[in-house]
């Protein structure tokens, strides 16, 4: 009686030796207490088709605090690809995982009728202030092909960055957290305010490859999307160089090849708006 029966699944099984470990077996660090940027993407491969080299760049070259935010579930299969290609792109804090089901629609209004819009919205608020990132970057607002999926990650990332830095919003993340008012907000292929990163670039952490070759190296480990018409371009109609700055406290862009430009240090911010937020 009260037995629950449940699986277990094992993807891959390795046993090594006494030694080194090899540089291939992941050792993930935590997820990080305070993120310098926050992508939010749909699901597991959008993060190098449409974001391009932000991982690459920004966390294996520079050694950012990068956190990676799915929205969507994944499989055994496709969280295993995810992890395989995050690593090979030089993440090495953990991402979280997704807690919404996917269903597929090209209608905003019929994404948030499934996932729930209150849902989401606590999510990401709840997000922008236990992370407090510096940058957010996420999906154009057309969802590129149309999944209403990503265009939710859009809309739901526009509201919540303003409702995060309003104490009446969520009244519980703001009293455990505290109130966030991220300083940059980018959407992918916003034609305003837009910035065009260069992925080209050698990169020495990697060899001299780019930021663009590695994000398509990442998304090699997706052998589930690998039949897909996608590709990691920066160039076409997904151009995954190309974000527009929504929401800015620290000015416009000016030389528009850094999604950082005119940022402080991180800390900066988190002890300002943690005064901001005592009391609410």
């Amino acid at each position: 009686p009260g037995r629950v029966k449940s699986d277990l699944r094992v993807n891959e099984l390795y046993v090594l030796g006494a030694g080194d470990l090899p540089d291939w077996v992941q050792r993930w660090r935590p997820t990080p207490e305070k993120a310098d940027l926050l992508l939010v993407v749909a699901h597991p491969d959008d993060e190098f088709l449409f974001m391009g080299g932000i991982v690459p760049y920004y966390a294996g070259e520079l050694g950012r605090h990068v956190l990676v935010a799915f929205i969507t579930e994944s499989s055994e299969q496709r969280r295993s690809e995810l992890l395989d290609g995050l690593w090979a792109a030089g993440l090495r804090e953990y991402p979280l995982h997704g807690v919404f089901y996917d269903r597929f629609s090209t209608k905003l209004s019929d994404a948030y009728k499934k996932l729930g819009e209150k849902k989401t919205r606590a999510y990401m608020v709840r997000l922008f202030r236990q992370y407090r990132p510096d940058v957010i970057v996420t999906h154009d607002a057309n969802g590129e092909y149309g999944h209403a999926v990503h265009k939710l990650c859009a809309d739901v990332v526009r509201r919540a960055a303003k409702d995060a830095a309003d104490p009446k919003k969520d009244k519980p993340s703001a009293k455990q957290f505290g109130v966030w008012d991220a300083p940059k907000v980018y959407l992918h292929l916003h034609a305003e305010n837009a910035v065009r990163m260069d992925w080209r670039r050698p990169l020495p952490r990697f060899g001299g490859r780019s930021a663009l070759e590695m994000a398509a190296v990442g998304f090699s480990y997706h052998l589930s999307q690998q039949q897909t018409r996608y590709r990691v371009e920066d160039g076409g109609p997904y151009d995954n160089a190309v974000f527009g700055l929504i929401h800015t406290r620290v000015g416009a862009d000016v030389s528009r090849d850094d999604l950082f430009e005119h940022l402080p240090q991180a800390a900066s911010f988190a002890e300002e708006t943690a005064s901001a937020g005592d009391g609410g």
